[in-house]
């Protein structure tokens, strides 16, 4: 059958409440045959010892353990549980055999393949198709299964079966975008009223830090300053917590990056705008042009906007770029695998990694099994565990669309099942909230984010993870035997959004204007980026970096630290599912609650009795 070129599925939300919507099926471009000695690129998933991944991921984790925080680097943990040296000398064997050429990723997890078309199209029994999309220009290699694999095993090519139990036949490439593509005038949605609708919220404490915007522009948004403050960001900063040393990447997955609205946000709010350090995953050779690609373009430029004021002094700031996504899921390993290496040579790898993005996990298994994409999603999580042993924080959006996360690209499904990769047992999923001050900018008020008051059905991803069983950290906090998210929560109702600026068209001329933004997307990086601070803070002073925070987090509010309790308010948007309501400790609408980042601060666990800084 012909291939299709899958919609980006994002969580981001624009003025007021704008939300990444599936191409009509009319516009998506149709499979074309390939050369036969077009050189394809596809990922081999390669047999490794994942219980002994997990497991050390796990000792790493978790406090009191004599392994805690005693990170390898990534070189040392790919080798060590990664494919091991029989597997990849075998794996180089049948490929010479074949007429593939390998290159085994610094994670040891995956290999890149490369043959001819016409190679590929004999070891997989279907011919190579390739199709391109104009919206952000992605070249994109697939194959033609007159009918998918329906099993990782069947999907892997018959020869390297012995040595790899995933396949990902998917290959994007990002276009050079045409001299006269005019930049992106970003569009925004009005929210449709309800019949009597709640009075919209506004900041009564203006948008502090700030005399570029009129008063009833500053009004409708928070500066980064409103929103800094009641979390304790700012009490970090005048502790001296600025950004100086941290490691954070920003994953871009086929978004770019509206380089004029992000420094026209740090001369309004008056900080310097860190350096943004481009590095292009698979398929990327330089930055991704500013065309007009979707509604939600301007999602890059949300996350660094979010991101600059926390580490304002941090020497740079890493953003890795995808192609625009066809398979979500091949989008998320050469992300996660690029972000993991910053050094280039396995020696060195992020503090942070923020991913603001997330698909419905029963469609996004749909559309790979459609592909022929099998295994990819547990080769992400093996990616997600390495993280851990490496002493990299993962955070990720939980979701912009309320309790019924899958609803927004199927009305069919009604069920609580919360997006990927926010439900994988090695990330931190973060929720959103409506955080409301008081005229003097303390907090007077914070619920989970829900626009069913407006009449719209954004809201707060929330609840049980579809074919995830409960992690070990929240064992004792909920009888379900499912993943639950989110673990955190922050700000994110564009109600009273984050002030941001983005790129516009006025008469021709490039401008920049604010707006007030939100969603999960902005959440996802703001924790992100305070836990850089912190893990900062730690190498700073000769111990190791934070790792993955969950069990670390879950211990705290065990204790009854770290987070301002949400008690009141739900996640149920529309259509409305049993789930979620917000109430005293732990719950699916909004997990542990909303960071006290101080405390945060004070209460960091002790590294294992043996643990090295590295």
């Amino acid at each position: 059958m012909l291939m299709r070129m899958r919609p980006l599925i994002g969580t981001a939300v624009a003025a007021l409440l704008v939300a990444v919507v599936p191409p009509a099926r009319s516009a998506e471009p149709v499979a074309d045959a390939v050369p036969p000695d077009t050189l394809v690129m596809f990922y081999l998933g390669l047999k490794n010892d994942s219980s002994a991944l997990w497991a050390a991921a796990r000792d790493v984790s978790t406090p009191g353990r004599p392994q805690y925080r005693q990170h390898l680097t990534l070189r040392e943990a790919g080798r060590t549980y990664g494919a091991s040296e029989d597997t990849i000398a075998r794996l180089k064997e049948l490929a010479a055999r074949t007429g593939v050429r390998v290159s085994i990723d610094r994670t040891g997890l995956f290999a890149r393949a490369v043959a001819p078309a016409s190679t590929w199209s004999r070891l997989v029994g279907a011919p190579i198709t390739s199709s391109f999309s104009s919206e952000q220009p992605t070249l994109t290699y697939s194959v033609a299964w007159a009918t998918p694999p329906r099993t990782a095993r069947a999907a892997v090519p018959a020869p390297f079966r012995s040595v790899a139990d995933a396949f990902v036949p998917v290959q994007s490439i990002a276009m050079a975008a045409a001299a006269s593509s005019p930049v992106m005038a970003t569009t925004t949605t009005a929210l449709r009223e309800s019949a009597s609708p709640p009075p919209r919220p506004t900041n009564p404490a203006y948008a502090e830090g700030t005399n570029c915007m009129a008063p009833e522009t500053a009004a409708t948004m928070y500066s980064p300053w409103n929103i800094h403050r009641p979390y304790g960001t700012t009490a970090l900063a005048e502790r001296g917590l600025r950004g100086e040393g941290a490691r954070l990447t920003v994953l871009a997955l086929g978004i770019p990056l509206e380089q004029q609205g992000l420094a026209a946000s740090g001369a309004c709010f008056g900080y310097t705008v860190p350096r943004v350090r481009f590095v292009g995953a698979d398929g990327v050779r330089e930055p991704l042009a500013v065309t007009d690609v979707a509604e939600a373009a301007h999602e890059t430029t949300l996350d660094l906007s979010v991101v600059a004021p926390v580490l304002r002094e941090a020497g740079d700031i890493r953003l890795v770029q995808t192609p625009a996504p066809v398979s979500f899921t091949y989008s998320v390993i050469s992300a996660m695998a690029t972000g993991l290496d910053q050094d280039g040579m396995g020696t060195r790898s992020p503090d942070v990694i923020s991913m603001s993005y997330g698909v419905c996990s029963k469609l996004n298994r749909q559309w790979d099994a459609s592909y022929g994409v099998w295994g990819a999603e547990r080769l992400a999580d093996q990616l997600f565990a390495m993280a851990a042993l490496v002493g990299t924080s993962v955070f990720v959006s939980a979701g912009d669309a309320g309790s019924a996360g899958c609803t927004r690209w199927d009305d069919s499904i009604t069920a609580a099942l919360q997006s990927w990769p926010a439900s994988s047992h090695w990330v931190t999923a973060v929720g959103g909230t409506l955080l409301t001050l008081n005229p003097d900018g303390t907090r007077a008020n914070e619920v989970p984010w829900n626009e069913a008051p407006w009449g719209e059905s954004g809201g707060t991803g929330g609840g049980p993870a579809l074919g995830t069983s409960a992690p070990w950290y929240q064992a004792h906090l909920t009888p379900s035997d499912r993943r639950i998210v989110p673990d955190v929560v922050a700000h994110a109702s564009p109600q009273v959004g984050w002030a941001i600026f983005i790129e516009a068209l006025d008469d021709g001329v490039v401008t920049t204007r604010p707006l007030s933004d939100g969603g999960t997307s902005a959440s996802t990086p703001f924790i992100a980026a305070n836990v850089a601070l912190l893990a900062a803070r730690e190498r700073s002073q000769g111990r190791p970096s934070l790792g993955f925070v969950n069990p670390w987090l879950y211990a705290m509010a065990r204790e009854g630290h770290g987070f301002t309790d949400i008690v009141t308010g739900n996640n149920q948007t529309n259509p409305e599912s049993a789930c979620c309501i917000a109430t005293r400790g732990f719950d699916m609408a909004s997990g542990l609650g909303a960071p006290r980042f101080v405390e945060w601060a004070k209460r960091i666990a002790a590294p294992g009795i043996s643990a090295q800084a590295r």
